[in-house]
């Protein structure tokens, strides 16, 4: 454990006289292979459907453009999404996609006050999302470059999880942010996997001029917590209508 710590501090030391005060990062989305999955051929057959339209979300996602700008202090993360072109194939899956990968929504994070915002819209209604930049990360030994940074990666500390987040920070540029609301580490993080999601940094280009960092205000005030259950609710709710059928 000391020497991962030792590892942390001298990659601060090494490189944060190389940071510079305002950046944007554009991330890249990637769907990555089910994990270790071994089915029957029945079950392949059940699984068609729901493959066909998961490979078409994962396709879609990957047209869009995953934008994170930042100042020390504040950061906004946006999804610059592409019009729905004429000859798309599955039109509703389509517009999911532009609402962005692994969470939905735009995000605005404080590292001053560790305040996270999330805008994001379901059924036609706008949500403003509270939340706090998490730090229930571990931080390992595992180090590797990034679109030309050196990255640490850091681990989702949850039990529940079969599949834990993963993300790679760096300390070189060190701010507490990251794309889709993650955020919380000792660096900006350039990478966030999630199950099979992947957002990965691959353009990342120091600003000359203070960029504008929306901070979201319109919307039906909740947190997030407040938000999962909201929706674990209205799942259920569905459950008991279909079964009632």
């Amino acid at each position: 454990m000391k020497n991962k710590f030792l590892l942390l501090i001298v990659f601060i030391l090494s490189f944060s006289g190389l940071y510079a005060q305002y950046y944007q990062v554009e991330y890249a989305f990637e769907l990555l292979p089910v994990p270790g999955l071994k089915v029957t051929e029945e079950e392949k057959a059940k699984m068609q459907q729901v493959k066909g339209i998961v490979d078409d979300l994962g396709a879609y996602l990957s047209q869009h453009r995953y934008i994170l700008t930042f100042t020390p202090d504040e950061s906004y993360y946006h999804v610059d999404a592409m019009e729905m072109p004429d000859d798309v194939d599955n039109p509703p899956i389509y517009r999911i996609s532009m609402h962005g990968a692994i969470r939905y929504g735009d995000f605005y994070q404080n590292a001053r006050t560790r305040q996270v915002l999330n805008s994001t819209e379901m059924s036609g209604t706008l949500y403003l999302l509270t939340d706090s930049l998490q730090n229930n990360w571990q931080i390992t030994g595992e180090t590797k470059k990034i679109a030309g940074y050196n990255c640490i990666k850091a681990i989702e500390k949850c039990d529940k999880c079969k599949y834990p987040v993963e993300a790679w920070f760096t300390p070189q540029i060190p701010v507490p942010f990251g794309p889709a609301g993650f955020g919380g580490l000792p660096g900006l993080i350039l990478e966030v996997k999630k199950y099979r999601q992947l957002l990965s940094a691959k353009k990342i280009k120091q600003l000359k001029n203070k960029p504008e960092i929306i901070k979201p205000q319109k919307g039906e005030r909740m947190t997030t917590n407040e938000y999962k259950e909201m929706l674990w609710r209205r799942r259920m709710e569905m459950r008991r209508r279909h079964k009632a059928k």
